[in-house]
């Protein structure tokens, strides 16, 4: 017996391979008597499935990949995916929702829902902080960043000693680089 003062409740260390019933009573402080629901049944799989995410290197690539370890299964072991790709491991990935419905030979089958996420996108900020020299700053991406200036060298801080126009280049952990 299980008392909850929601509308659900999730049971959590279930046997595998076992068939369970449930029925609903609804009390109150000033009514308990009230009968029993229409008993419902379910039954739980030995099949559990571990998910290997793989996330896109950069934002907006697609080199993410999802690979599924599946235990307790009988063969054959299918696959259904939502992007009708229907084997495992799933490569050439961008961020986004994937179901999958993993199904044995015994027909025991896991739903999954799994979210592939991606990194920020790369913003470089340039500011001048005086004496001629110039500060660059970045967000999203993969740290630790490296900064290329317009001579080759590399760091937060450049001195430009002329005014003008320069380009400066941020490649992020990742090797996802952006240019400003």
């Amino acid at each position: 017996d299980t008392i909850v003062s929601d509308t659900s409740v999730i049971l959590r260390n279930l046997q595998g391979s076992y068939n369970y019933r449930w029925r609903v009573k609804a009390l109150s402080k000033d009514n308990f008597c009230a009968g029993y629901s229409q008993e419902s049944n379910f039954s739980t799989t030995n099949l559990t499935v571990e998910v290997n995410k793989f996330l896109p290197s950069c934002n907006g690539e697609d080199d993410g990949a999802l690979g599924l370890e599946v235990y307790g299964a009988t063969s054959p072991i299918s696959y259904s995916w939502s992007n009708g790709i229907n084997q495992n491991p799933q490569g050439f990935l961008g961020a986004g929702n994937y179901q999958v419905t993993v199904t044995d030979g015994a027909n025991q089958t896991v739903i999954l829902d799994i979210d592939l996420d991606e990194p920020e996108e790369i913003d470089i900020r340039v500011e001048p902080i005086g004496n001629g020299y110039l500060r660059a700053s970045a967000t999203g991406g993969v740290p630790p960043y490296v900064v290329e200036w317009p001579d080759g060298s590399t760091g937060t801080d450049w001195f430009a000693g002329n005014t003008g126009s320069y380009s400066v280049k941020l490649t992020d952990d990742n090797r996802c680089e952006i240019l400003k």
